[in-house]
């Protein structure tokens, strides 16, 4: 165990303990504002204040975990050991930065409440991050800043042990659309006939003619060679299915009590996890979001309690209540649309801690890196592979969780180079290594 002393003892603080000390090393830790009882204790401890202590690793705090209100933070990056720091402090015998203030400031998203410019989907915009202006955004900082902090307490006290931390991989799959030409309303068919037509593409308007015969499978529909794969791999996936009321510019599936699409849902939900995509508009909508994922349960006879957002578009605090409120306890949208990266500054799971109540939730956001989207100007999978191998083998050295998102219209058969098939099936070569 491992006793932590702070003149204070807030939400913030043991919020930020918890998640270093019970998640990630694994050990027991008790915060203490008795002076007297800290300075008796004879075993490992931390002193987290400008007071001295003896025999006791000592780590100088900022103000932040101390603070009641939300507003801009002057913070400023520089490096310790060739890796960045921020919320610099004075070096005693621990660190010259509060660990603790730096790694709560990225996994509360705090500059999300305080950066207000939007993108055109109203998301915060990843160009806004501190990650991405100091061209961190490829680092997992949280979980470096633990390993230093691990470093320096096995220096101090080498009898302390601490829990293993094993790789995990789970692949995931935002269904937007379920079909490129089926199950669509007669005037929705005449539409998309009369847009081939007027872009002069016979060969798609042959394809949706064999597909709407049964002569062709739909272009879309992947799911056997996705089965197939996850089986070969041994890997048990996630689907999230967007199952709005009505279709919109963005949610686009078939109607949720369309046979066709319960019977793909049902029979995914045999061997896969199924999530809810919650529409464009369910956000900031709770009583959408509670009928969608109603609609959901109706299709698969089961508990849903996993979310992503349709294009990653949620906005913090309001977006996490409403999981909250509709019974979600886990959340894959932790990431940025058109860059790849680590947008809280880590490779492991987190539990959503809501600044502006001031209190710790029991909603798990699991970190995303990455989606297609981010790779639009590599050409060929080589490319992405190139690109991607380094953040696998960065989640593998911390233990971490590594979260993919695919569409199912990736993988396409008549991609003649399926360059998406390539990039799947090496990074499921690669997690197994």
């Amino acid at each position: 165990m491992i006793l932590l002393y702070s003149e204070q003892k807030t939400q913030r603080l043991e919020y930020i303990v918890n998640h270093i000390f019970t998640y990630i090393l694994g050990i027991k830790t008790e915060i203490c504002t008795d002076d007297a009882v800290f300075d008796a204790f004879q075993e490992d401890k931390i002193n987290y204040s400008a007071k001295n202590f003896e025999n006791c690793l000592k780590i100088t705090p900022h103000s932040l975990l101390f603070e009641k209100d939300i507003h801009l933070q002057n913070v400023v990056f520089s490096t310790y050991n060739n890796f960045p720091i921020c919320f610099q402090t004075e070096k005693t015998d621990g660190l010259p930065f509060d660990i603790f203030a730096a790694s709560f400031y990225f996994l509360s998203r705090y500059e999300e409440y305080v950066l207000t410019s939007k993108d055109i989907h109203q998301r915060f915009d990843a160009k806004n991050s501190l990650s991405y202006q100091n061209n961190i955004l490829h680092l997992p900082l949280v979980d470096e800043w633990v390993a230093m902090l691990k470093r320096q307490l096995q220096n101090k006290y080498p009898l302390l042990t601490f829990s293993d931390r094993k790789f995990s991989f789970t692949p995931t799959y935002d269904i937007d659309l379920a079909f490129a030409y089926r199950e669509k309303s007669f005037f929705l068919q005449l539409a998309g006939y009369a847009k081939l037509f007027l872009n002069g593409d016979f060969k798609k308007i042959i394809t949706r003619t064999k597909v709407l015969l049964k002569q062709e499978k739909d272009p879309f529909y992947t799911f056997d060679y996705l089965t197939d794969t996850h089986e070969k791999y041994h890997l048990c996936p996630c689907y999230f299915f967007i199952v709005a009321k009505r279709k919109s510019k963005y949610d686009r599936n078939p109607a949720w009590e369309n046979k066709s699409f319960q019977q793909l849902i049902q029979d995914l939900s045999l061997s896969a996890d199924i999530g809810l995509h919650a529409s464009y508009y369910a956000k900031e909508n709770p009583q959408r979001m509670e009928a969608e994922k109603a609609y959901l349960q109706t299709i698969t006879k089961k508990t849903v309690d996993k979310n992503r957002f349709h294009f990653l578009r949620f906005t913090l605090p309001d977006s996490y209540r409403n999981l909250l409120s509709n019974g979600i306890t886990e959340d894959y949208s932790m990431g940025y649309s058109e860059h790849i990266g680590f947008r809280a500054g880590t490779c492991t799971p987190f539990y959503f801690f809501d600044i502006q109540a001031d209190k710790h939730t029991n909603l798990l956001v699991y970190p995303l890196l990455c989606m297609e989207n981010a790779f639009s100007h590599c050409n060929h999978a080589q490319e992405i592979i190139q690109i991607i191998e380094p953040y696998i083998n960065s989640i593998k050295k911390y233990g971490g969780i590594f979260t993919s998102l695919f569409h199912n219209d990736a993988f396409d058969e008549k991609d003649t180079e399926r360059k998406w098939r390539k990039v799947l099936e090496y990074i499921f070569e690669n997690v197994n290594n």
